[in-house]
C-alpha cells in the first residue's frame, strides 16, 4: 500500500512539473516604438555602431537608439505601452531601455488609459527638453519609466510632465535641471551632493535645480561640483503649463490612428513524446 501511495505521488510531481513548463511566464521582450510628426532635422544614432541617419521616412526604431533633434526639429515617439515623449529643439536622448511583455490584441494607442501590459522604460535626456504622458503604470508588477540627465532622474508613475536639461551657452559648466509635472507625480532626485531622498513633485509643480559642473574632456562624463541642499517644488508658472499642454495636445493628435500589432505568439503544436523526470 505504501509503495502504491508512493508511485502515486510520484507520477502526479512529474504532471506538476510538466504542467509547469508549460505554463511559463512570457519574458520581457524589447517593445515597439514608433516615430510620429517629425519636424526639421531630426537624426538617429545607433549606440553600438554610432553610424547615424535622417530620421526622416522611418517609422520604427528600437531602444539602443539615439534620437537627435537639430535647431527647429522636434519629433513625438510613441511607445506600446501607451506613452509618447514630444522631444523638443536642440535635445539628444537616448532610449536605452525600452522592454515590455507581450499584449493579446492590438492596440491603438489613442484608447489607452493604462498600460496594457508590464514594461521598463529608461531614458536618458543628454540635453534639451521634452514634454511627456506616460498611461499609469502597473507598478505592483514591477513596471518603471524613468527618465535621466547627468544631473539628475525623474521617476514617472503615470502623469504629464516637463523636463528640460541645458548647459548655459555661455558657461558650459553651468546647467539647469527642471522638471515640470502638470498632471500626476514624479519624483525627482539629483545625482550626487546631499539630497539623497527624491522630492515629489505633484500636480501644477516644478522643481529647478541650477548647478556647478565638471565634464571629463574625454568620456564626457558630468560630475556635480555645487549641489543643491533642498529640492523645492514651486507653482507651475502659467507659460509652461500651457507648454507642456500644447506639446501634449500636439502628440495625442500625432497618434490618433497609432497602432501597435499583439505581440502574443502562438504556442507550437503539441507532439507525443516520452517524458522524463529531467525534461522542461
Amino acid at each position: 500500500m505504501q509503495n502504491k501511495l508512493l508511485t502515486i505521488l510520484f507520477t502526479l510531481g512529474l504532471f506538476l512539473v510538466s504542467m509547469g513548463a508549460a505554463v511559463a511566464v512570457p519574458a520581457t521582450t524589447p517593445g515597439g516604438i514608433q516615430l510620429a510628426k517629425i519636424q526639421g532635422e531630426v537624426t538617429l544614432r545607433d549606440n553600438v555602431t554610432k553610424a547615424t541617419r535622417s530620421a526622416t521616412g522611418v517609422h520604427d526604431i528600437t531602444m539602443g537608439t539615439t534620437v537627435l533633434t537639430g535647431a527647429g526639429g522636434s519629433v513625438v515617439l510613441v511607445f506600446a505601452n501607451g506613452s509618447t515623449i514630444n522631444l523638443g529643439r536642440d535635445s539628444e536622448l537616448d532610449v536605452e531601455t525600452f522592454l515590455q511583455d507581450p499584449f493579446p490584441t492590438d492596440i491603438k494607442v489613442s484608447d489607452l488609459t493604462t498600460e496594457p501590459s508590464t514594461s521598463i522604460t529608461k531614458l536618458n535626456l543628454a540635453k534639451g527638453e521634452l514634454v511627456g504622458n506616460v498611461k499609469k503604470l502597473n507598478t505592483a508588477a514591477g513596471s518603471k519609466f524613468d527618465v535621466n540627465t547627468p544631473v539628475g532622474a525623474a521617476g514617472i508613475r503615470g502623469t504629464t510632465f516637463r523636463i528640460v536639461y541645458r548647459p548655459d551657452p555661455l558657461n558650459p559648466t553651468h546647467v539647469t535641471f527642471t522638471v515640470s509635472t502638470l498632471e500626476g507625480n514624479v519624483l525627482v532626485q539629483v545625482a550626487s551632493g546631499s539630497t539623497s531622498l527624491p522630492v515629489s513633485v505633484t500636480q501644477n509643480k516644478e522643481v529647478t535645480v541650477d548647478v556647478q559642473v565638471n565634464i571629463d574632456p574625454v568620456t564626457k562624463s558630468v560630475t556635480i561640483v555645487s549641489p543643491p541642499t533642498v529640492l523645492t517644488p514651486v507653482a507651475l508658472p502659467t507659460t509652461t503649463s500651457s507648454a507642456i499642454l500644447q506639446a501634449t495636445q500636439d502628440a495625442v493628435q500625432a497618434t490618433q490612428t497609432t497602432l501597435f500589432p499583439t505581440t502574443t505568439t502562438t504556442p507550437p503544436a503539441t507532439t507525443t513524446s516520452k517524458t522524463t523526470s529531467g525534461d522542461g
